[in-house]
């Protein structure tokens, strides 16, 4: 194994699906939305292939297949504040998502690379308590395209201070998996509901749970500095 792939310095996290289990609220508060504004259900299955896109995306899918007549960016702008609203009584994390940043925090620098704006991650970071295992959180500034461009990540790394080469990413969707890995990162999934009959190309490591044996064996090799002989 060549000495760059044993050099992980940082773990860069998605936040939404990944950290904390807030997707199925995102589905419900969609479902709504798409409701008030004439439109009809989306499916678990839309909704999957719809995952890990921009909210514009979203809406713009929705005016497509339910004929709406309201502007797109008026309906991504009304549902977004209306996830926060909704988050911030709901959202909580993953189950064994504490215990891992808990174990590796300190060991290893730990970011978050989100799509979602730096004032939406603050305040569920904020709620769940993850905060204080985060040394850099990163939103979807002025500037930054959405994943899959690798923008977020990059800038995490740059903030973090470590080479994106050096990274390992956690993702739960096709679109922050392909942003992580156009960042130059070690890519490691972490699948859900919506997610666990989906396709990662490029993956190091794939699991369905925080409670997986092998991230408890990849949190101990990162607090050992050990942390890239699994990949």
């Amino acid at each position: 194994m060549n000495r760059e792939l044993k050099k992980i310095e940082a773990a860069i996290f998605d936040l939404d699906g990944v950290l904390v289990d807030s997707e199925r609220v995102h589905h419900e508060v969609w479902q709504e939305v798409i409701r008030e504004f004439g439109g009809g259900k989306i499916t678990n299955k839309q909704f999957s292939k719809l995952i890990g896109h921009h909210g514009s995306v979203v809406s713009k899918w929705a005016v497509k297949e339910f004929g709406l007549s309201a502007d797109p960016e008026r309906i991504s702008n009304y549902k977004r504040a209306k996830v926060k609203r909704e988050l911030a009584k709901r959202v909580t994390a993953r189950t064994g998502a504490r215990e891992f940043l808990q174990k590796i925090h300190g060991k290893v620098k730990t970011g978050v690379a989100s799509t979602s704006r730096p004032a939406y991650v603050r305040m569920v970071l904020r709620k769940t308590e993850l905060a204080k295992y985060i040394d850099e959180a990163v939103g979807r500034e002025r500037g930054f395209r959405s994943k899959p461009a690798p923008d977020i990540y990059l800038a995490a790394a740059r903030r973090l201070g470590v080479k994106p080469v050096n990274c390992l990413a956690f993702e739960d969707t096709c679109p922050g998996a392909r942003a992580a890995k156009a960042a130059g990162m070690k890519l490691v999934v972490v699948t859900h509901r919506y997610t666990h009959d989906h396709h990662f190309k490029g993956a190091k490591l794939r699991v369905r749970s925080w409670r997986s044996p092998k991230l408890g064996k990849l949190a101990r090799e990162l607090a050992g500095g050990r942390g890239a002989e699994l990949l």
